[in-house]
């Protein structure tokens, strides 16, 4: 069993309610309900690197979560659910930590999307001050960890990173893309305010992954941009301006 969903909110809004409903009482009733499956070889729980206290790197599983979001709080809950159940009940439980996912389907309003559509469409991108980092990595690469984890032994109850290891700036990311381009973007004149989130150091530790999981990421920044900008060049019309995320 897989679950991968999450509070889609606003993270700047502290709507604490919506967040703890999707985030921990969903993935409480499906433990429960997963705990009498007979048949269930493990229970693979998406968790985020937003429980971690961003302002230490690498980030490493066995650190004491520090969230700044009310996402980042309830996706730590969550986590321990998992584990407790997982020591508690016996149940094949994981929980993989994604970090900074993008590719193909992610929601408009997020960065790379927009950047792709600023590519195509000659839109201004409002980019944030220099030095932000973030570990990026390919959705499809997320895929690959997230199957691998369903059938690896001696995992369960574990907590993963799935990441790079790598750390990239958001205007290294610009530079990227609009060399996938062929073109320089528009800048626009505003800047993209600065979150309480947002840090200089935000990397995976992947030596307990690569370790237990005999797992790492296999798609470059470059190739994984540059297949993202294919897809949407081919998809854009579910990105339109007065949408803000796909279809």
């Amino acid at each position: 069993m897989f679950h991968l969903a999450k509070h889609r909110g606003d993270p700047t809004a502290l709507d604490y309610g919506a967040a703890f409903e999707a985030n921990l009482t969903a993935t409480l009733n499906l433990l429960q309900a997963a705990r009498n499956v007979r048949a269930l070889q493990r229970f693979v729980h998406a968790g985020s690197s937003l429980e971690y206290d961003l302002s230490r790197a690498p980030l490493r599983e066995s650190e004491f979560s520090a969230p700044m979001t009310v996402h980042g709080v309830t996706k730590a809950a969550a986590s321990l659910l998992c584990t407790h159940f997982a020591i508690r009940h016996q149940m094949p439980t994981v929980v993989l930590r994604f970090f900074t996912v993008y590719g193909p389907w992610e929601d408009g309003a997020r960065f790379v999307p927009s950047l792709m559509v600023a590519a195509i469409e000659g839109r201004p991108v409002h980019l944030t001050k220099p030095g932000h980092r973030h570990d990026w990595i390919y959705v499809g690469d997320v895929v690959d960890a997230c199957i691998r984890s369903a059938t690896t032994a001696g995992i369960d109850g574990e907590i993963l990173n799935i990441g790079t290891g790598v750390q990239t700036t958001n205007e290294d990311i610009v530079g990227l893309v609009e060399a996938s381009a062929g073109h320089r973007l528009v800048r626009a004149c505003e800047p993209f305010p600065s979150r309480s989130w947002d840090s200089e150091r935000w990397v995976a530790d992947m030596s307990k992954t690569r370790h237990l999981l005999g797992w790492e990421a296999t798609t470059t920044l470059r190739e994984g941009l540059g297949m993202t900008l294919g897809w949407f060049r081919t998809h854009l019309d579910h990105y339109a301006e007065s949408a803000g995320r796909p279809s």
